[in-house]
């Protein structure tokens, strides 16, 4: 095979233009599989993101008048605001390590040679499975 120019090419520059035709082909049809999802990631993410930054910054749904950042100001003034934000850390600060601790005491039960093992996993991870 000859180059343009008329000059014959080497058997590695075939395969390497060959090896570039096959990577752009392949990330053509990579592509082609990734778009409907990345359209599901825009549609069903991002378009309705910015569509909330948009209407929090407006005086109410149906009013659209620019209020700013007024909304924002407002929320994190309210008592009722502060309080349920303290009380969903507090929560979360004892539900979760309380979850994992009792999660991790139950594997340890599951694994010791225990007197009723057998029957507790018959009762208790059967449930589980059904």
């Amino acid at each position: 095979m000859t180059k343009p120019g008329g000059k014959a090419m080497s058997v590695r520059q075939l395969r390497k233009k060959g090896r570039g035709r096959r990577k752009r082909s392949e990330w053509l049809v990579s592509t082609a599989y990734l778009l409907p999802s990345l359209a599901g990631v825009v549609l069903f993410f991002f378009l309705p993101l910015i569509m909330i930054l948009v209407t929090s910054t407006q005086k109410s749904v149906t009013n659209s008048d620019f209020v700013g950042m007024d909304n924002y100001s407002a929320v994190l003034g309210n008592q009722a605001f502060i309080l349920a934000t303290k009380n969903t850390f507090l929560f979360s600060a004892l539900a979760v390590p309380l979850a994992v601790i009792l999660a991790l005491l139950l594997a340890l039960l599951l694994n010791t040679e225990i007197p009723g093992r057998s029957w507790f996993n018959k009762r208790e991870i059967g449930r589980a499975h059904v």
